[in-house]
């Protein structure tokens, strides 16, 4: 290992038993190893961590992401308002409010219709309805 501390996360390449890997999966106290071949191959993290030749090869320490309320709170009135028009449209589209229930409906809001089924019956499924003549 390059340091005391290092980042362990789906998608980190390390070099482990002499060979490449990419970690697919964590479960712990296992992390599921994949190889360029798509061999798969499951350790324990400790084991891992602790093998003296285990090396990862990404850097290991990350920087975090940065968070979406920091993204968000950055936008000017315009951008915030396109935003919000965005979100209600969209709220509007799964659930006919645009603030997502009837609870929260602005006034002056029509009810929400129930959405019928349109589906058709295709002419075998008429064929297979029809009595047998």
């Amino acid at each position: 290992m390059t340091g005391p501390r290092a980042a362990l996360t789906a998608g980190t390449r390390l070099c482990y038993d002499g060979q490449l890997w990419e970690v697919a999966e964590l479960a712990v106290p296992n992390v599921l190893l994949r190889d360029a071949a798509g061999g798969i191959r499951q350790v324990g993290i400790g084991h891992l961590l602790a093998c003296p030749g285990t090396r990862l090869l990404n850097g290991g320490a990350q920087e975090a992401p940065e968070g979406l309320g920091v993204v968000l709170a950055g936008l000017d009135d315009a951008a915030r308002h396109l935003l919000r028009e965005r979100v209600a449209h969209v709220q509007e589209v799964r659930t006919g409010y645009q603030r997502g229930s009837a609870a929260l409906a602005l006034p002056g809001s029509p009810p929400a219709r129930p959405r019928r089924a349109t589906r058709r019956r295709s002419g075998w499924a008429r064929a297979r309805g029809a009595p047998i003549s």
